[in-house]
């Protein structure tokens, strides 16, 4: 760690610019007691052709399903990614073991990681959390059209203080998904958006009264939501338009230094 301190010490005060997918990352800088040009670079999406979120998404029979013992009504809120330790899953299915087997709301965590066998422990006397393997990139849009809520999580972490920069809410506010955002953060693309749900992190309670409030909603409520989603990416965090902006703001940074 000190190692690392001191590389990241000696690239922040010899770099002509810094550049950070973290919309605070300046008043990081600043509190180191350094003086450099800080660029913002968010994470966002290529805006393909993918089409509009479906009204009442099809959930097929079991034996074509994705998601074995999901039952076709159920309110079904989804996680897509990495079960890692960083993905604070465990307060997800703690919330469901909250809402309880007659609230109808499953749970679906599709992907892998290092945390799999510890939560899928987690979950064994809950039939209502299902785990499904990891699908390849471009059958993503597919399954998060699928979902009726989509979780994002992280724990509470003075880094995040800074901002975050997640790939996946991107790729859920894309799909046209509504949003449970259970991170502690100053910049909130989901509260900015307003495009789903916020909630403290590491609070099972809280995430689960998300989910009822959600699954409460006439769909035509939750639709709204998610269109907001996909709007605010089109117009914020499309790779090209990202891009553009990344030219002006190095341009202007080496006009004002000249």
């Amino acid at each position: 760690i000190r190692a690392m301190a001191c590389c990241e010490r000696f690239a922040l005060t010899h770099a002509d610019m810094l550049v950070s997918n973290l919309p605070d990352y300046q008043q990081y800088v600043r509190e180191q007691g350094i003086r450099r040009p800080v660029l913002y670079v968010p994470n966002g999406v290529a805006q393909d052709a993918q089409p509009e979120k479906p009204e009442k998404p099809e959930k097929p029979g079991p034996a074509s399903s994705p998601w074995p013992g999901v039952p076709p009504q159920a309110f079904v809120v989804g996680y897509a990614g990495t079960l890692g330790h960083a993905n604070a899953l465990e307060h997800l299915i703690e919330a469901v073991r909250h809402l309880g087997e007659t609230a109808n709301i499953h749970a679906v965590l599709v992907g892998d990681g290092k945390n799999v066998v510890a939560l899928r422990e987690q979950a064994r006397d809950l039939p209502q959390v299902h785990f499904i393997p990891p699908v390849p990139k471009d059958e993503v849009p597919q399954i998060l059209a699928g979902f009726d809520a989509a979780f994002i999580g992280l724990p509470k972490r003075k880094v995040f203080s800074y901002g975050v920069s997640p790939n996946k809410l991107f790729d859920y506010m894309k799909s046209g998904t509504a949003v449970i955002f259970a991170i502690e953060t100053e910049v909130n693309a989901v509260q900015a958006a307003g495009c789903g749900v916020t909630v403290p992190p590491e609070d099972p309670a809280a995430i689960a009264e998300a989910i009822r409030s959600l699954a409460a909603m006439p769909v035509e409520a939750r639709q709204v939501m998610g269109q907001r989603g996909r709007e605010f990416v089109r117009r914020e965090h499309d790779y090209a338009l990202l891009s553009q902006r990344f030219i002006q703001q190095i341009k202007k940074t080496i006009q004002e230094q000249a």
